[in-house]
């Protein structure tokens, strides 16, 4: 089998990378147990994921074992390749890792080998051919059967853990250190220098201990590293900076997964517009605001390949999000700009839609959203709301329709009434967009 070679940063055994063997190394179990019971006809690809079909949806022929074999090394289509791929790219790692066995998820990935020896050894003697076969995570010697790694339980401590997951996270996305990187240009100058980073440590520390007087609050905030990484695209970093006249410091910064906004625009028969809002109640906020439909982007199947996932472009997560929170099909969106929310502490710079809608359907929003109704703006009612006057609207709330009245920012739902916040951002930007698009339009007609 050719020699799987690693990039600097891919030595390091990610969260996602070991996520992605354990699913791997899941679904290969799934397989071998399936062909030693002779139901490898029961197998199927589920969002990605191989599981075995229950008896009443199986298909009603079987397959033995040798045509099993033939048939899929014929034709993959459980995509078994792929997952042996990623599966040999983590013992690589693996490998690379063992002079410093603490780094990233290497335990992780070490005691899911340990645990899956079994399986893994079992799934080599099926195949004849060596592309099919799961490689060792370390240097064989002769024909060395795949043999338990020995663990050194010792844990790094989180500082060290962060700062390592730092480091891969700013090798695999250098937008995240930029064009500009010297301070004496005007910008904060990120530092990557390992013994420099200690040395700030110690001197960010002092400074922060004797203001704050809690060391724990000193040492967790002078720290550089990734903070925090959550599950749904969210990041934490802090770097060691030195501001354009050369103070040295720490600088939190949120790194947000990418998203899209839409302006669904709905055009009567008189060809008047109306704007599409939502009135979403904001935790953060604890208030209800009006804004339009936003979100994260998700993956899709890849046309040309099934069995793999692909990023939404932005005008898909665009739609798909309209469609989910309001219930409004859109048929073509436009875009219009973006916007940075906020670039002293985010990374997001969001893209911003609008698109005339086509038919309006039943949303369907996500279980964690609190969307009170869908509320219909003429321009004109728009910009009083938007001044904080009253203004007229129409809503959808809960399959019902509505004509109502904001008065000084009160809204009546089913005679219960609401304060509410016209203020989104968003729609300040696209509105603001929406105008000049038109205003260029009309000087080049």
């Amino acid at each position: 089998m050719t020699p799987i070679h690693l990039a600097p940063y891919e030595v390091i055994i990610s969260q996602d990378h070991y996520l992605n063997y354990q699913q791997a190394v899941e679904d290969l179990k799934v397989v071998y147990k399936c062909y030693k019971k002779d139901q490898s006809h029961r197998l199927e690809v589920v969002n990605g994921r191989l599981h075995k079909q229950s008896k009443a949806d199986r298909q009603a022929h079987t397959i033995d074992k040798a045509s099993w074999i033939n048939e899929i090394q014929r034709n993959d289509v459980l995509g078994l390749k792929n997952r042996i791929a990623t599966i040999n790219r983590v013992h690589a790692q693996m490998e690379a890792c063992q002079k410093e066995p603490q780094a990233g998820s290497y335990l992780l990935a070490a005691n899911m080998y340990n645990t899956s020896l079994k399986v893994m050894r079992e799934w080599n003697k099926i195949w004849d051919s060596p592309e099919w076969h799961i490689q060792s995570p370390y240097t064989v010697k002769d024909t060395d059967p795949l043999q338990p790694l020995q663990i050194n339980e010792k844990p790094l401590t989180e500082g060290e853990k962060a700062l390592i997951n730092y480091f891969e996270l700013l090798a695999k996305n250098p937008e995240l250190i930029g064009e500009y990187n010297d301070r004496t240009e005007g910008v904060y100058e990120i530092v990557t220098d390992e013994e420099k980073i200690q040395e700030m440590y110690q001197q960010t520390y002092q400074r922060l201990y004797a203001r704050l007087g809690s060391h724990a609050t000193a040492a967790a905030f002078s720290q550089a590293g990734l903070v925090f990484d959550g599950p749904f695209g969210w990041k934490i970093v802090r770097d060691n900076v030195r501001s354009p006249v050369g103070h040295q410091h720490t600088y939190q910064r949120f790194l947000q997964g990418k998203g899209a906004v839409m302006m669904p625009i709905v055009v009567d028969d008189q060809g008047n517009e109306k704007i599409v809002l939502v009135l979403n109640f904001r935790h953060a906020t604890r208030t209800f605001e009006f804004e339009l439909p936003r979100g994260g982007a998700k993956t899709k199947q890849d046309p040309e390949n099934p069995l793999l996932e692909i990023p939404e472009t932005p005008e898909e997560t665009a739609v798909r999000e309209a469609l989910e929170e309001t219930g409004f099909r859109i048929k073509e969106a436009t875009y219009l700009g973006e916007v940075a929310t906020d670039p002293g502490v985010m990374n997001s710079v969001v893209p911003i839609f609008m698109g005339k809608t086509v038919r309006l359907e039943a949303p369907k929003r996500e279980r964690t959203e609190a969307i009170k109704g869908v509320f219909l703006f003429s321009m004109e009612e728009l910009n009083k709301a938007l001044m904080k006057k009253d203004a007229f609207y129409e809503a959808i709330i809960n399959g019902q329709n509505y004509t109502g009245h904001i008065i000084k920012g009160v809204v009546n739902i089913d005679g219960k009434a609401y304060n509410t916040h016209c203020r989104d951002g968003f729609l300040n930007s696209a509105l603001l967009y929406k105008q000049l698009h038109e205003q260029k339009r009309v000087n080049e007609g």
